[in-house]
């Protein structure tokens, strides 16, 4: 079991690995992330591991990030969208968020190049939920960081269609996770990843 300690919870995708207490630590040239799975919460009968991102720079407050997410039976990451009326009302209206509010986040089935839509929590306003484009980009990148190379790792490109200047790339490596974020409208390399604890299971 990975995604939680529950018994009807049985999936495990090892490019995201979602057992309570692990935690990645990440930097950039101005900023710290800590990415910590907290807890199992259930919503509906469905399970989901509280995933919290907490991120700070010398001269500011922190700024707390969280989300739910579990692993599906085709070890692919679902999240939910928590406000469902927000969601129906605002301009991305669409039949594609069901009643359940369970989202389709990353797909690591997909084929390199497929994209799909998500709905979520905007990057930077946790209040804001938005319509993404996510797609999946490669599934052998190399990525350096912090003096570590990590091999076959899957890209994923998440572009909010709320936002025009938001869009994003992450890597993650097997039975580690995010390795790297990078925005594209920013000159800096992006977070890397600096340490991390998985739990083994």
């Amino acid at each position: 079991m990975s995604c939680g300690k529950e018994k009807d919870i049985q999936f495990e995708n090892r490019f995201f690995p979602l057992h309570n207490g692990n935690t990645w630590n990440y930097k950039t040239d101005k900023y710290s992330l800590l990415i910590s799975v907290k807890e199992i919460v259930s919503i509906d009968k469905n399970h989901f591991s509280l995933v919290e991102e907490l991120s700070s720079s010398g001269d500011g407050n922190p700024v707390i990030r969280t989300k739910l997410y579990r692993c599906n039976l085709n070890k692919n990451i679902e999240t939910i969208v928590t406000d469902f009326k927000s969601v129906r009302s605002n301009i991305f209206s669409t039949k594609e968020v069901l009643d359940s509010g369970i989202s389709l986040w990353y797909k690591f089935d997909a084929k390199v190049n497929e994209s799909w839509q998500a709905f979520g929590n905007t990057l930077f306003d946790k209040k804001v939920i938005s319509k993404f484009k996510i797609t999946l980009a490669s599934i052998n990148d190399t990525v350096l960081a912090n003096d570590t190379t990590y091999i076959n790792c899957y890209k994923f490109c998440i572009d909010d269609l709320y936002e025009s200047d938001t869009e994003y790339y992450e890597w993650y490596a097997k039975d580690i996770g995010l390795v790297k974020r990078v925005f594209q409208n920013e000159s800096n390399k992006g977070f890397v990843l600096t340490s991390f604890k998985i739990a083994k299971h």
